[in-house]
């Protein structure tokens, strides 16, 4: 940790001492000890990580949440030195009502924020127990992941571990990963991120200067238009062909699509796109849309009346019954889990599938065409790209 108390109660930072003698000359000012815990620590001023108290040996203490590596202490200093240039700032602040420190803590008006750099994995029951501790005190906790520990793939594609996932933060419509590298000084942000399986992610990934962002540029999210679209067809294609050979009918998924004389290489296109909101969602695109459309829509002819609730009550039964499992995702306000739903029925009303009649009535214009080979699924799968493409590529 970078701040300590010292015998008169008086808080002392390590972060902004010029030189290694002036450290080593406050060790023999005295005995410091930590704010959380008040037990004594010690000055570490080696030739590898920048100067920093430590707990001795034996500490119970436990305010923190990791073991605080060099680019942890660097990546805390620099972001505690860019933040306070702009609002009232306390490095290491320990809150005692909720016994826990925030690597940062300051104040925009009336609001606090409390300021948490990652950079290693710990369980997901702490990290949402420490969001909820926040909460509780009415202090907005703000997580910012490692840029090192986001596994970049291919251009706009990220393997995202399932607590890479925790990060995820802002609005259910607008929602973004920070990401901060200390050696370089910059700050990453994800957005428009799209999930096409529990791990795999479509990703907008940006990076700026530290010193070029304001607190108030990492909440403004813009809007554009999805990059990726053709490496999604490329991915759900090749979906296609691998899965209809090693599929596992004891699988439930695998099972309904048989009991409902579909298959994976002939899934049709309306089956595994994009929409907005499926970062509420863990299962994969093509599993959860191809309930609904099996559920609600398949067997219904041309001119049937279908209900809004329809598609709702696929929706629920399929999460209680486990075939379909919603992302906890404790940083994201306002989340409804319905929003990737009613978007996936949103694509089917703005492209003709079906016609709204009354309040929560659609009327069936246009079956979806079930390919009977391989070759017409591709022409169809062309050809649902070529018209729709505008719309998918907003991600709408």
């Amino acid at each position: 940790m970078l701040t300590a108390k010292n015998e008169k109660g008086l808080f002392i930072t390590l972060y902004n001492i010029e030189t290694k003698e002036k450290v080593l000359n406050m060790k023999k000012q005295g005995r410091f000890h930590c704010p959380c815990c008040n037990s004594e620590v010690t000055i570490k001023a080696g030739n590898v990580k920048i100067p920093h108290f430590a707990h001795k040996r034996n500490s119970s203490c436990n305010a923190s949440s990791e073991p605080e590596s060099e680019y942890h202490l660097l990546g805390k200093a620099n972001l505690y030195q860019w933040i306070s240039r702009q609002y009232h700032s306390i490095l290491e602040a320990y809150i005692p009502e909720i016994k826990q420190r925030a690597d940062i803590l300051f104040t925009v008006g009336n609001k606090k924020y409390a300021i948490e750099f990652q950079c290693s994995s710990i369980p997901e029951a702490v990290f949402i127990n420490r969001t909820k501790a926040y909460q509780s005190a009415g202090i907005s906790p703000l997580w910012i992941v490692s840029e090192k520990n986001i596994n970049k793939i291919n251009q706009n594609e990220f393997s995202l571990r399932h607590f890479d996932w925790l990060f995820l933060s802002g609005s259910h419509a607008a929602p973004v990963i920070l990401a901060y590298c200390p050696l370089k000084d910059r700050l990453s942000m994800l957005q428009r991120i799209i999930p096409f399986s529990p791990r795999t992610a479509f990703s907008l990934q940006t990076h700026s200067p530290l010193s070029n962002l304001s607190f108030e540029e990492l909440f403004d999210v813009q809007s554009c238009v999805l990059p990726f679209l053709s490496r999604w067809r490329e991915k759900r294609m090749a979906w296609s062909f691998h899965n209809q050979k090693s599929a596992n009918w004891k699988d439930v998924f695998y099972r309904n699509l048989y009991m409902n004389q579909l298959t994976p290489s002939t899934l049709p296109p309306e089956i595994g796109f994009p929409v907005q909101g499926m970062h509420l969602v863990e299962t994969a695109a093509v599993r959860w849309q191809s309930y609904i459309f099996t559920d609600v829509l398949h067997r219904k002819e041309e001119g049937r009346i279908i209900l809004i609730n329809e598609f709702i009550r696929a929706f629920n039964n399929r999460i209680e019954k486990g075939h379909i499992r919603l992302r906890r995702l404790p940083l994201i306000t306002g989340k409804d889990h319905l929003f990737p739903l009613f978007n996936y029925v949103s694509f089917f009303l703005q492209t003709g599938y079906i016609e709204a009649q009354k309040t929560g009535y659609f009327k069936i214009k246009k079956k979806i065409e079930i390919p009977r080979t391989v070759e017409q699924m591709v022409e169809l799968e062309k050809n649902f790209y070529y018209v729709h493409q505008k719309l998918l590529q907003m991600g709408k």
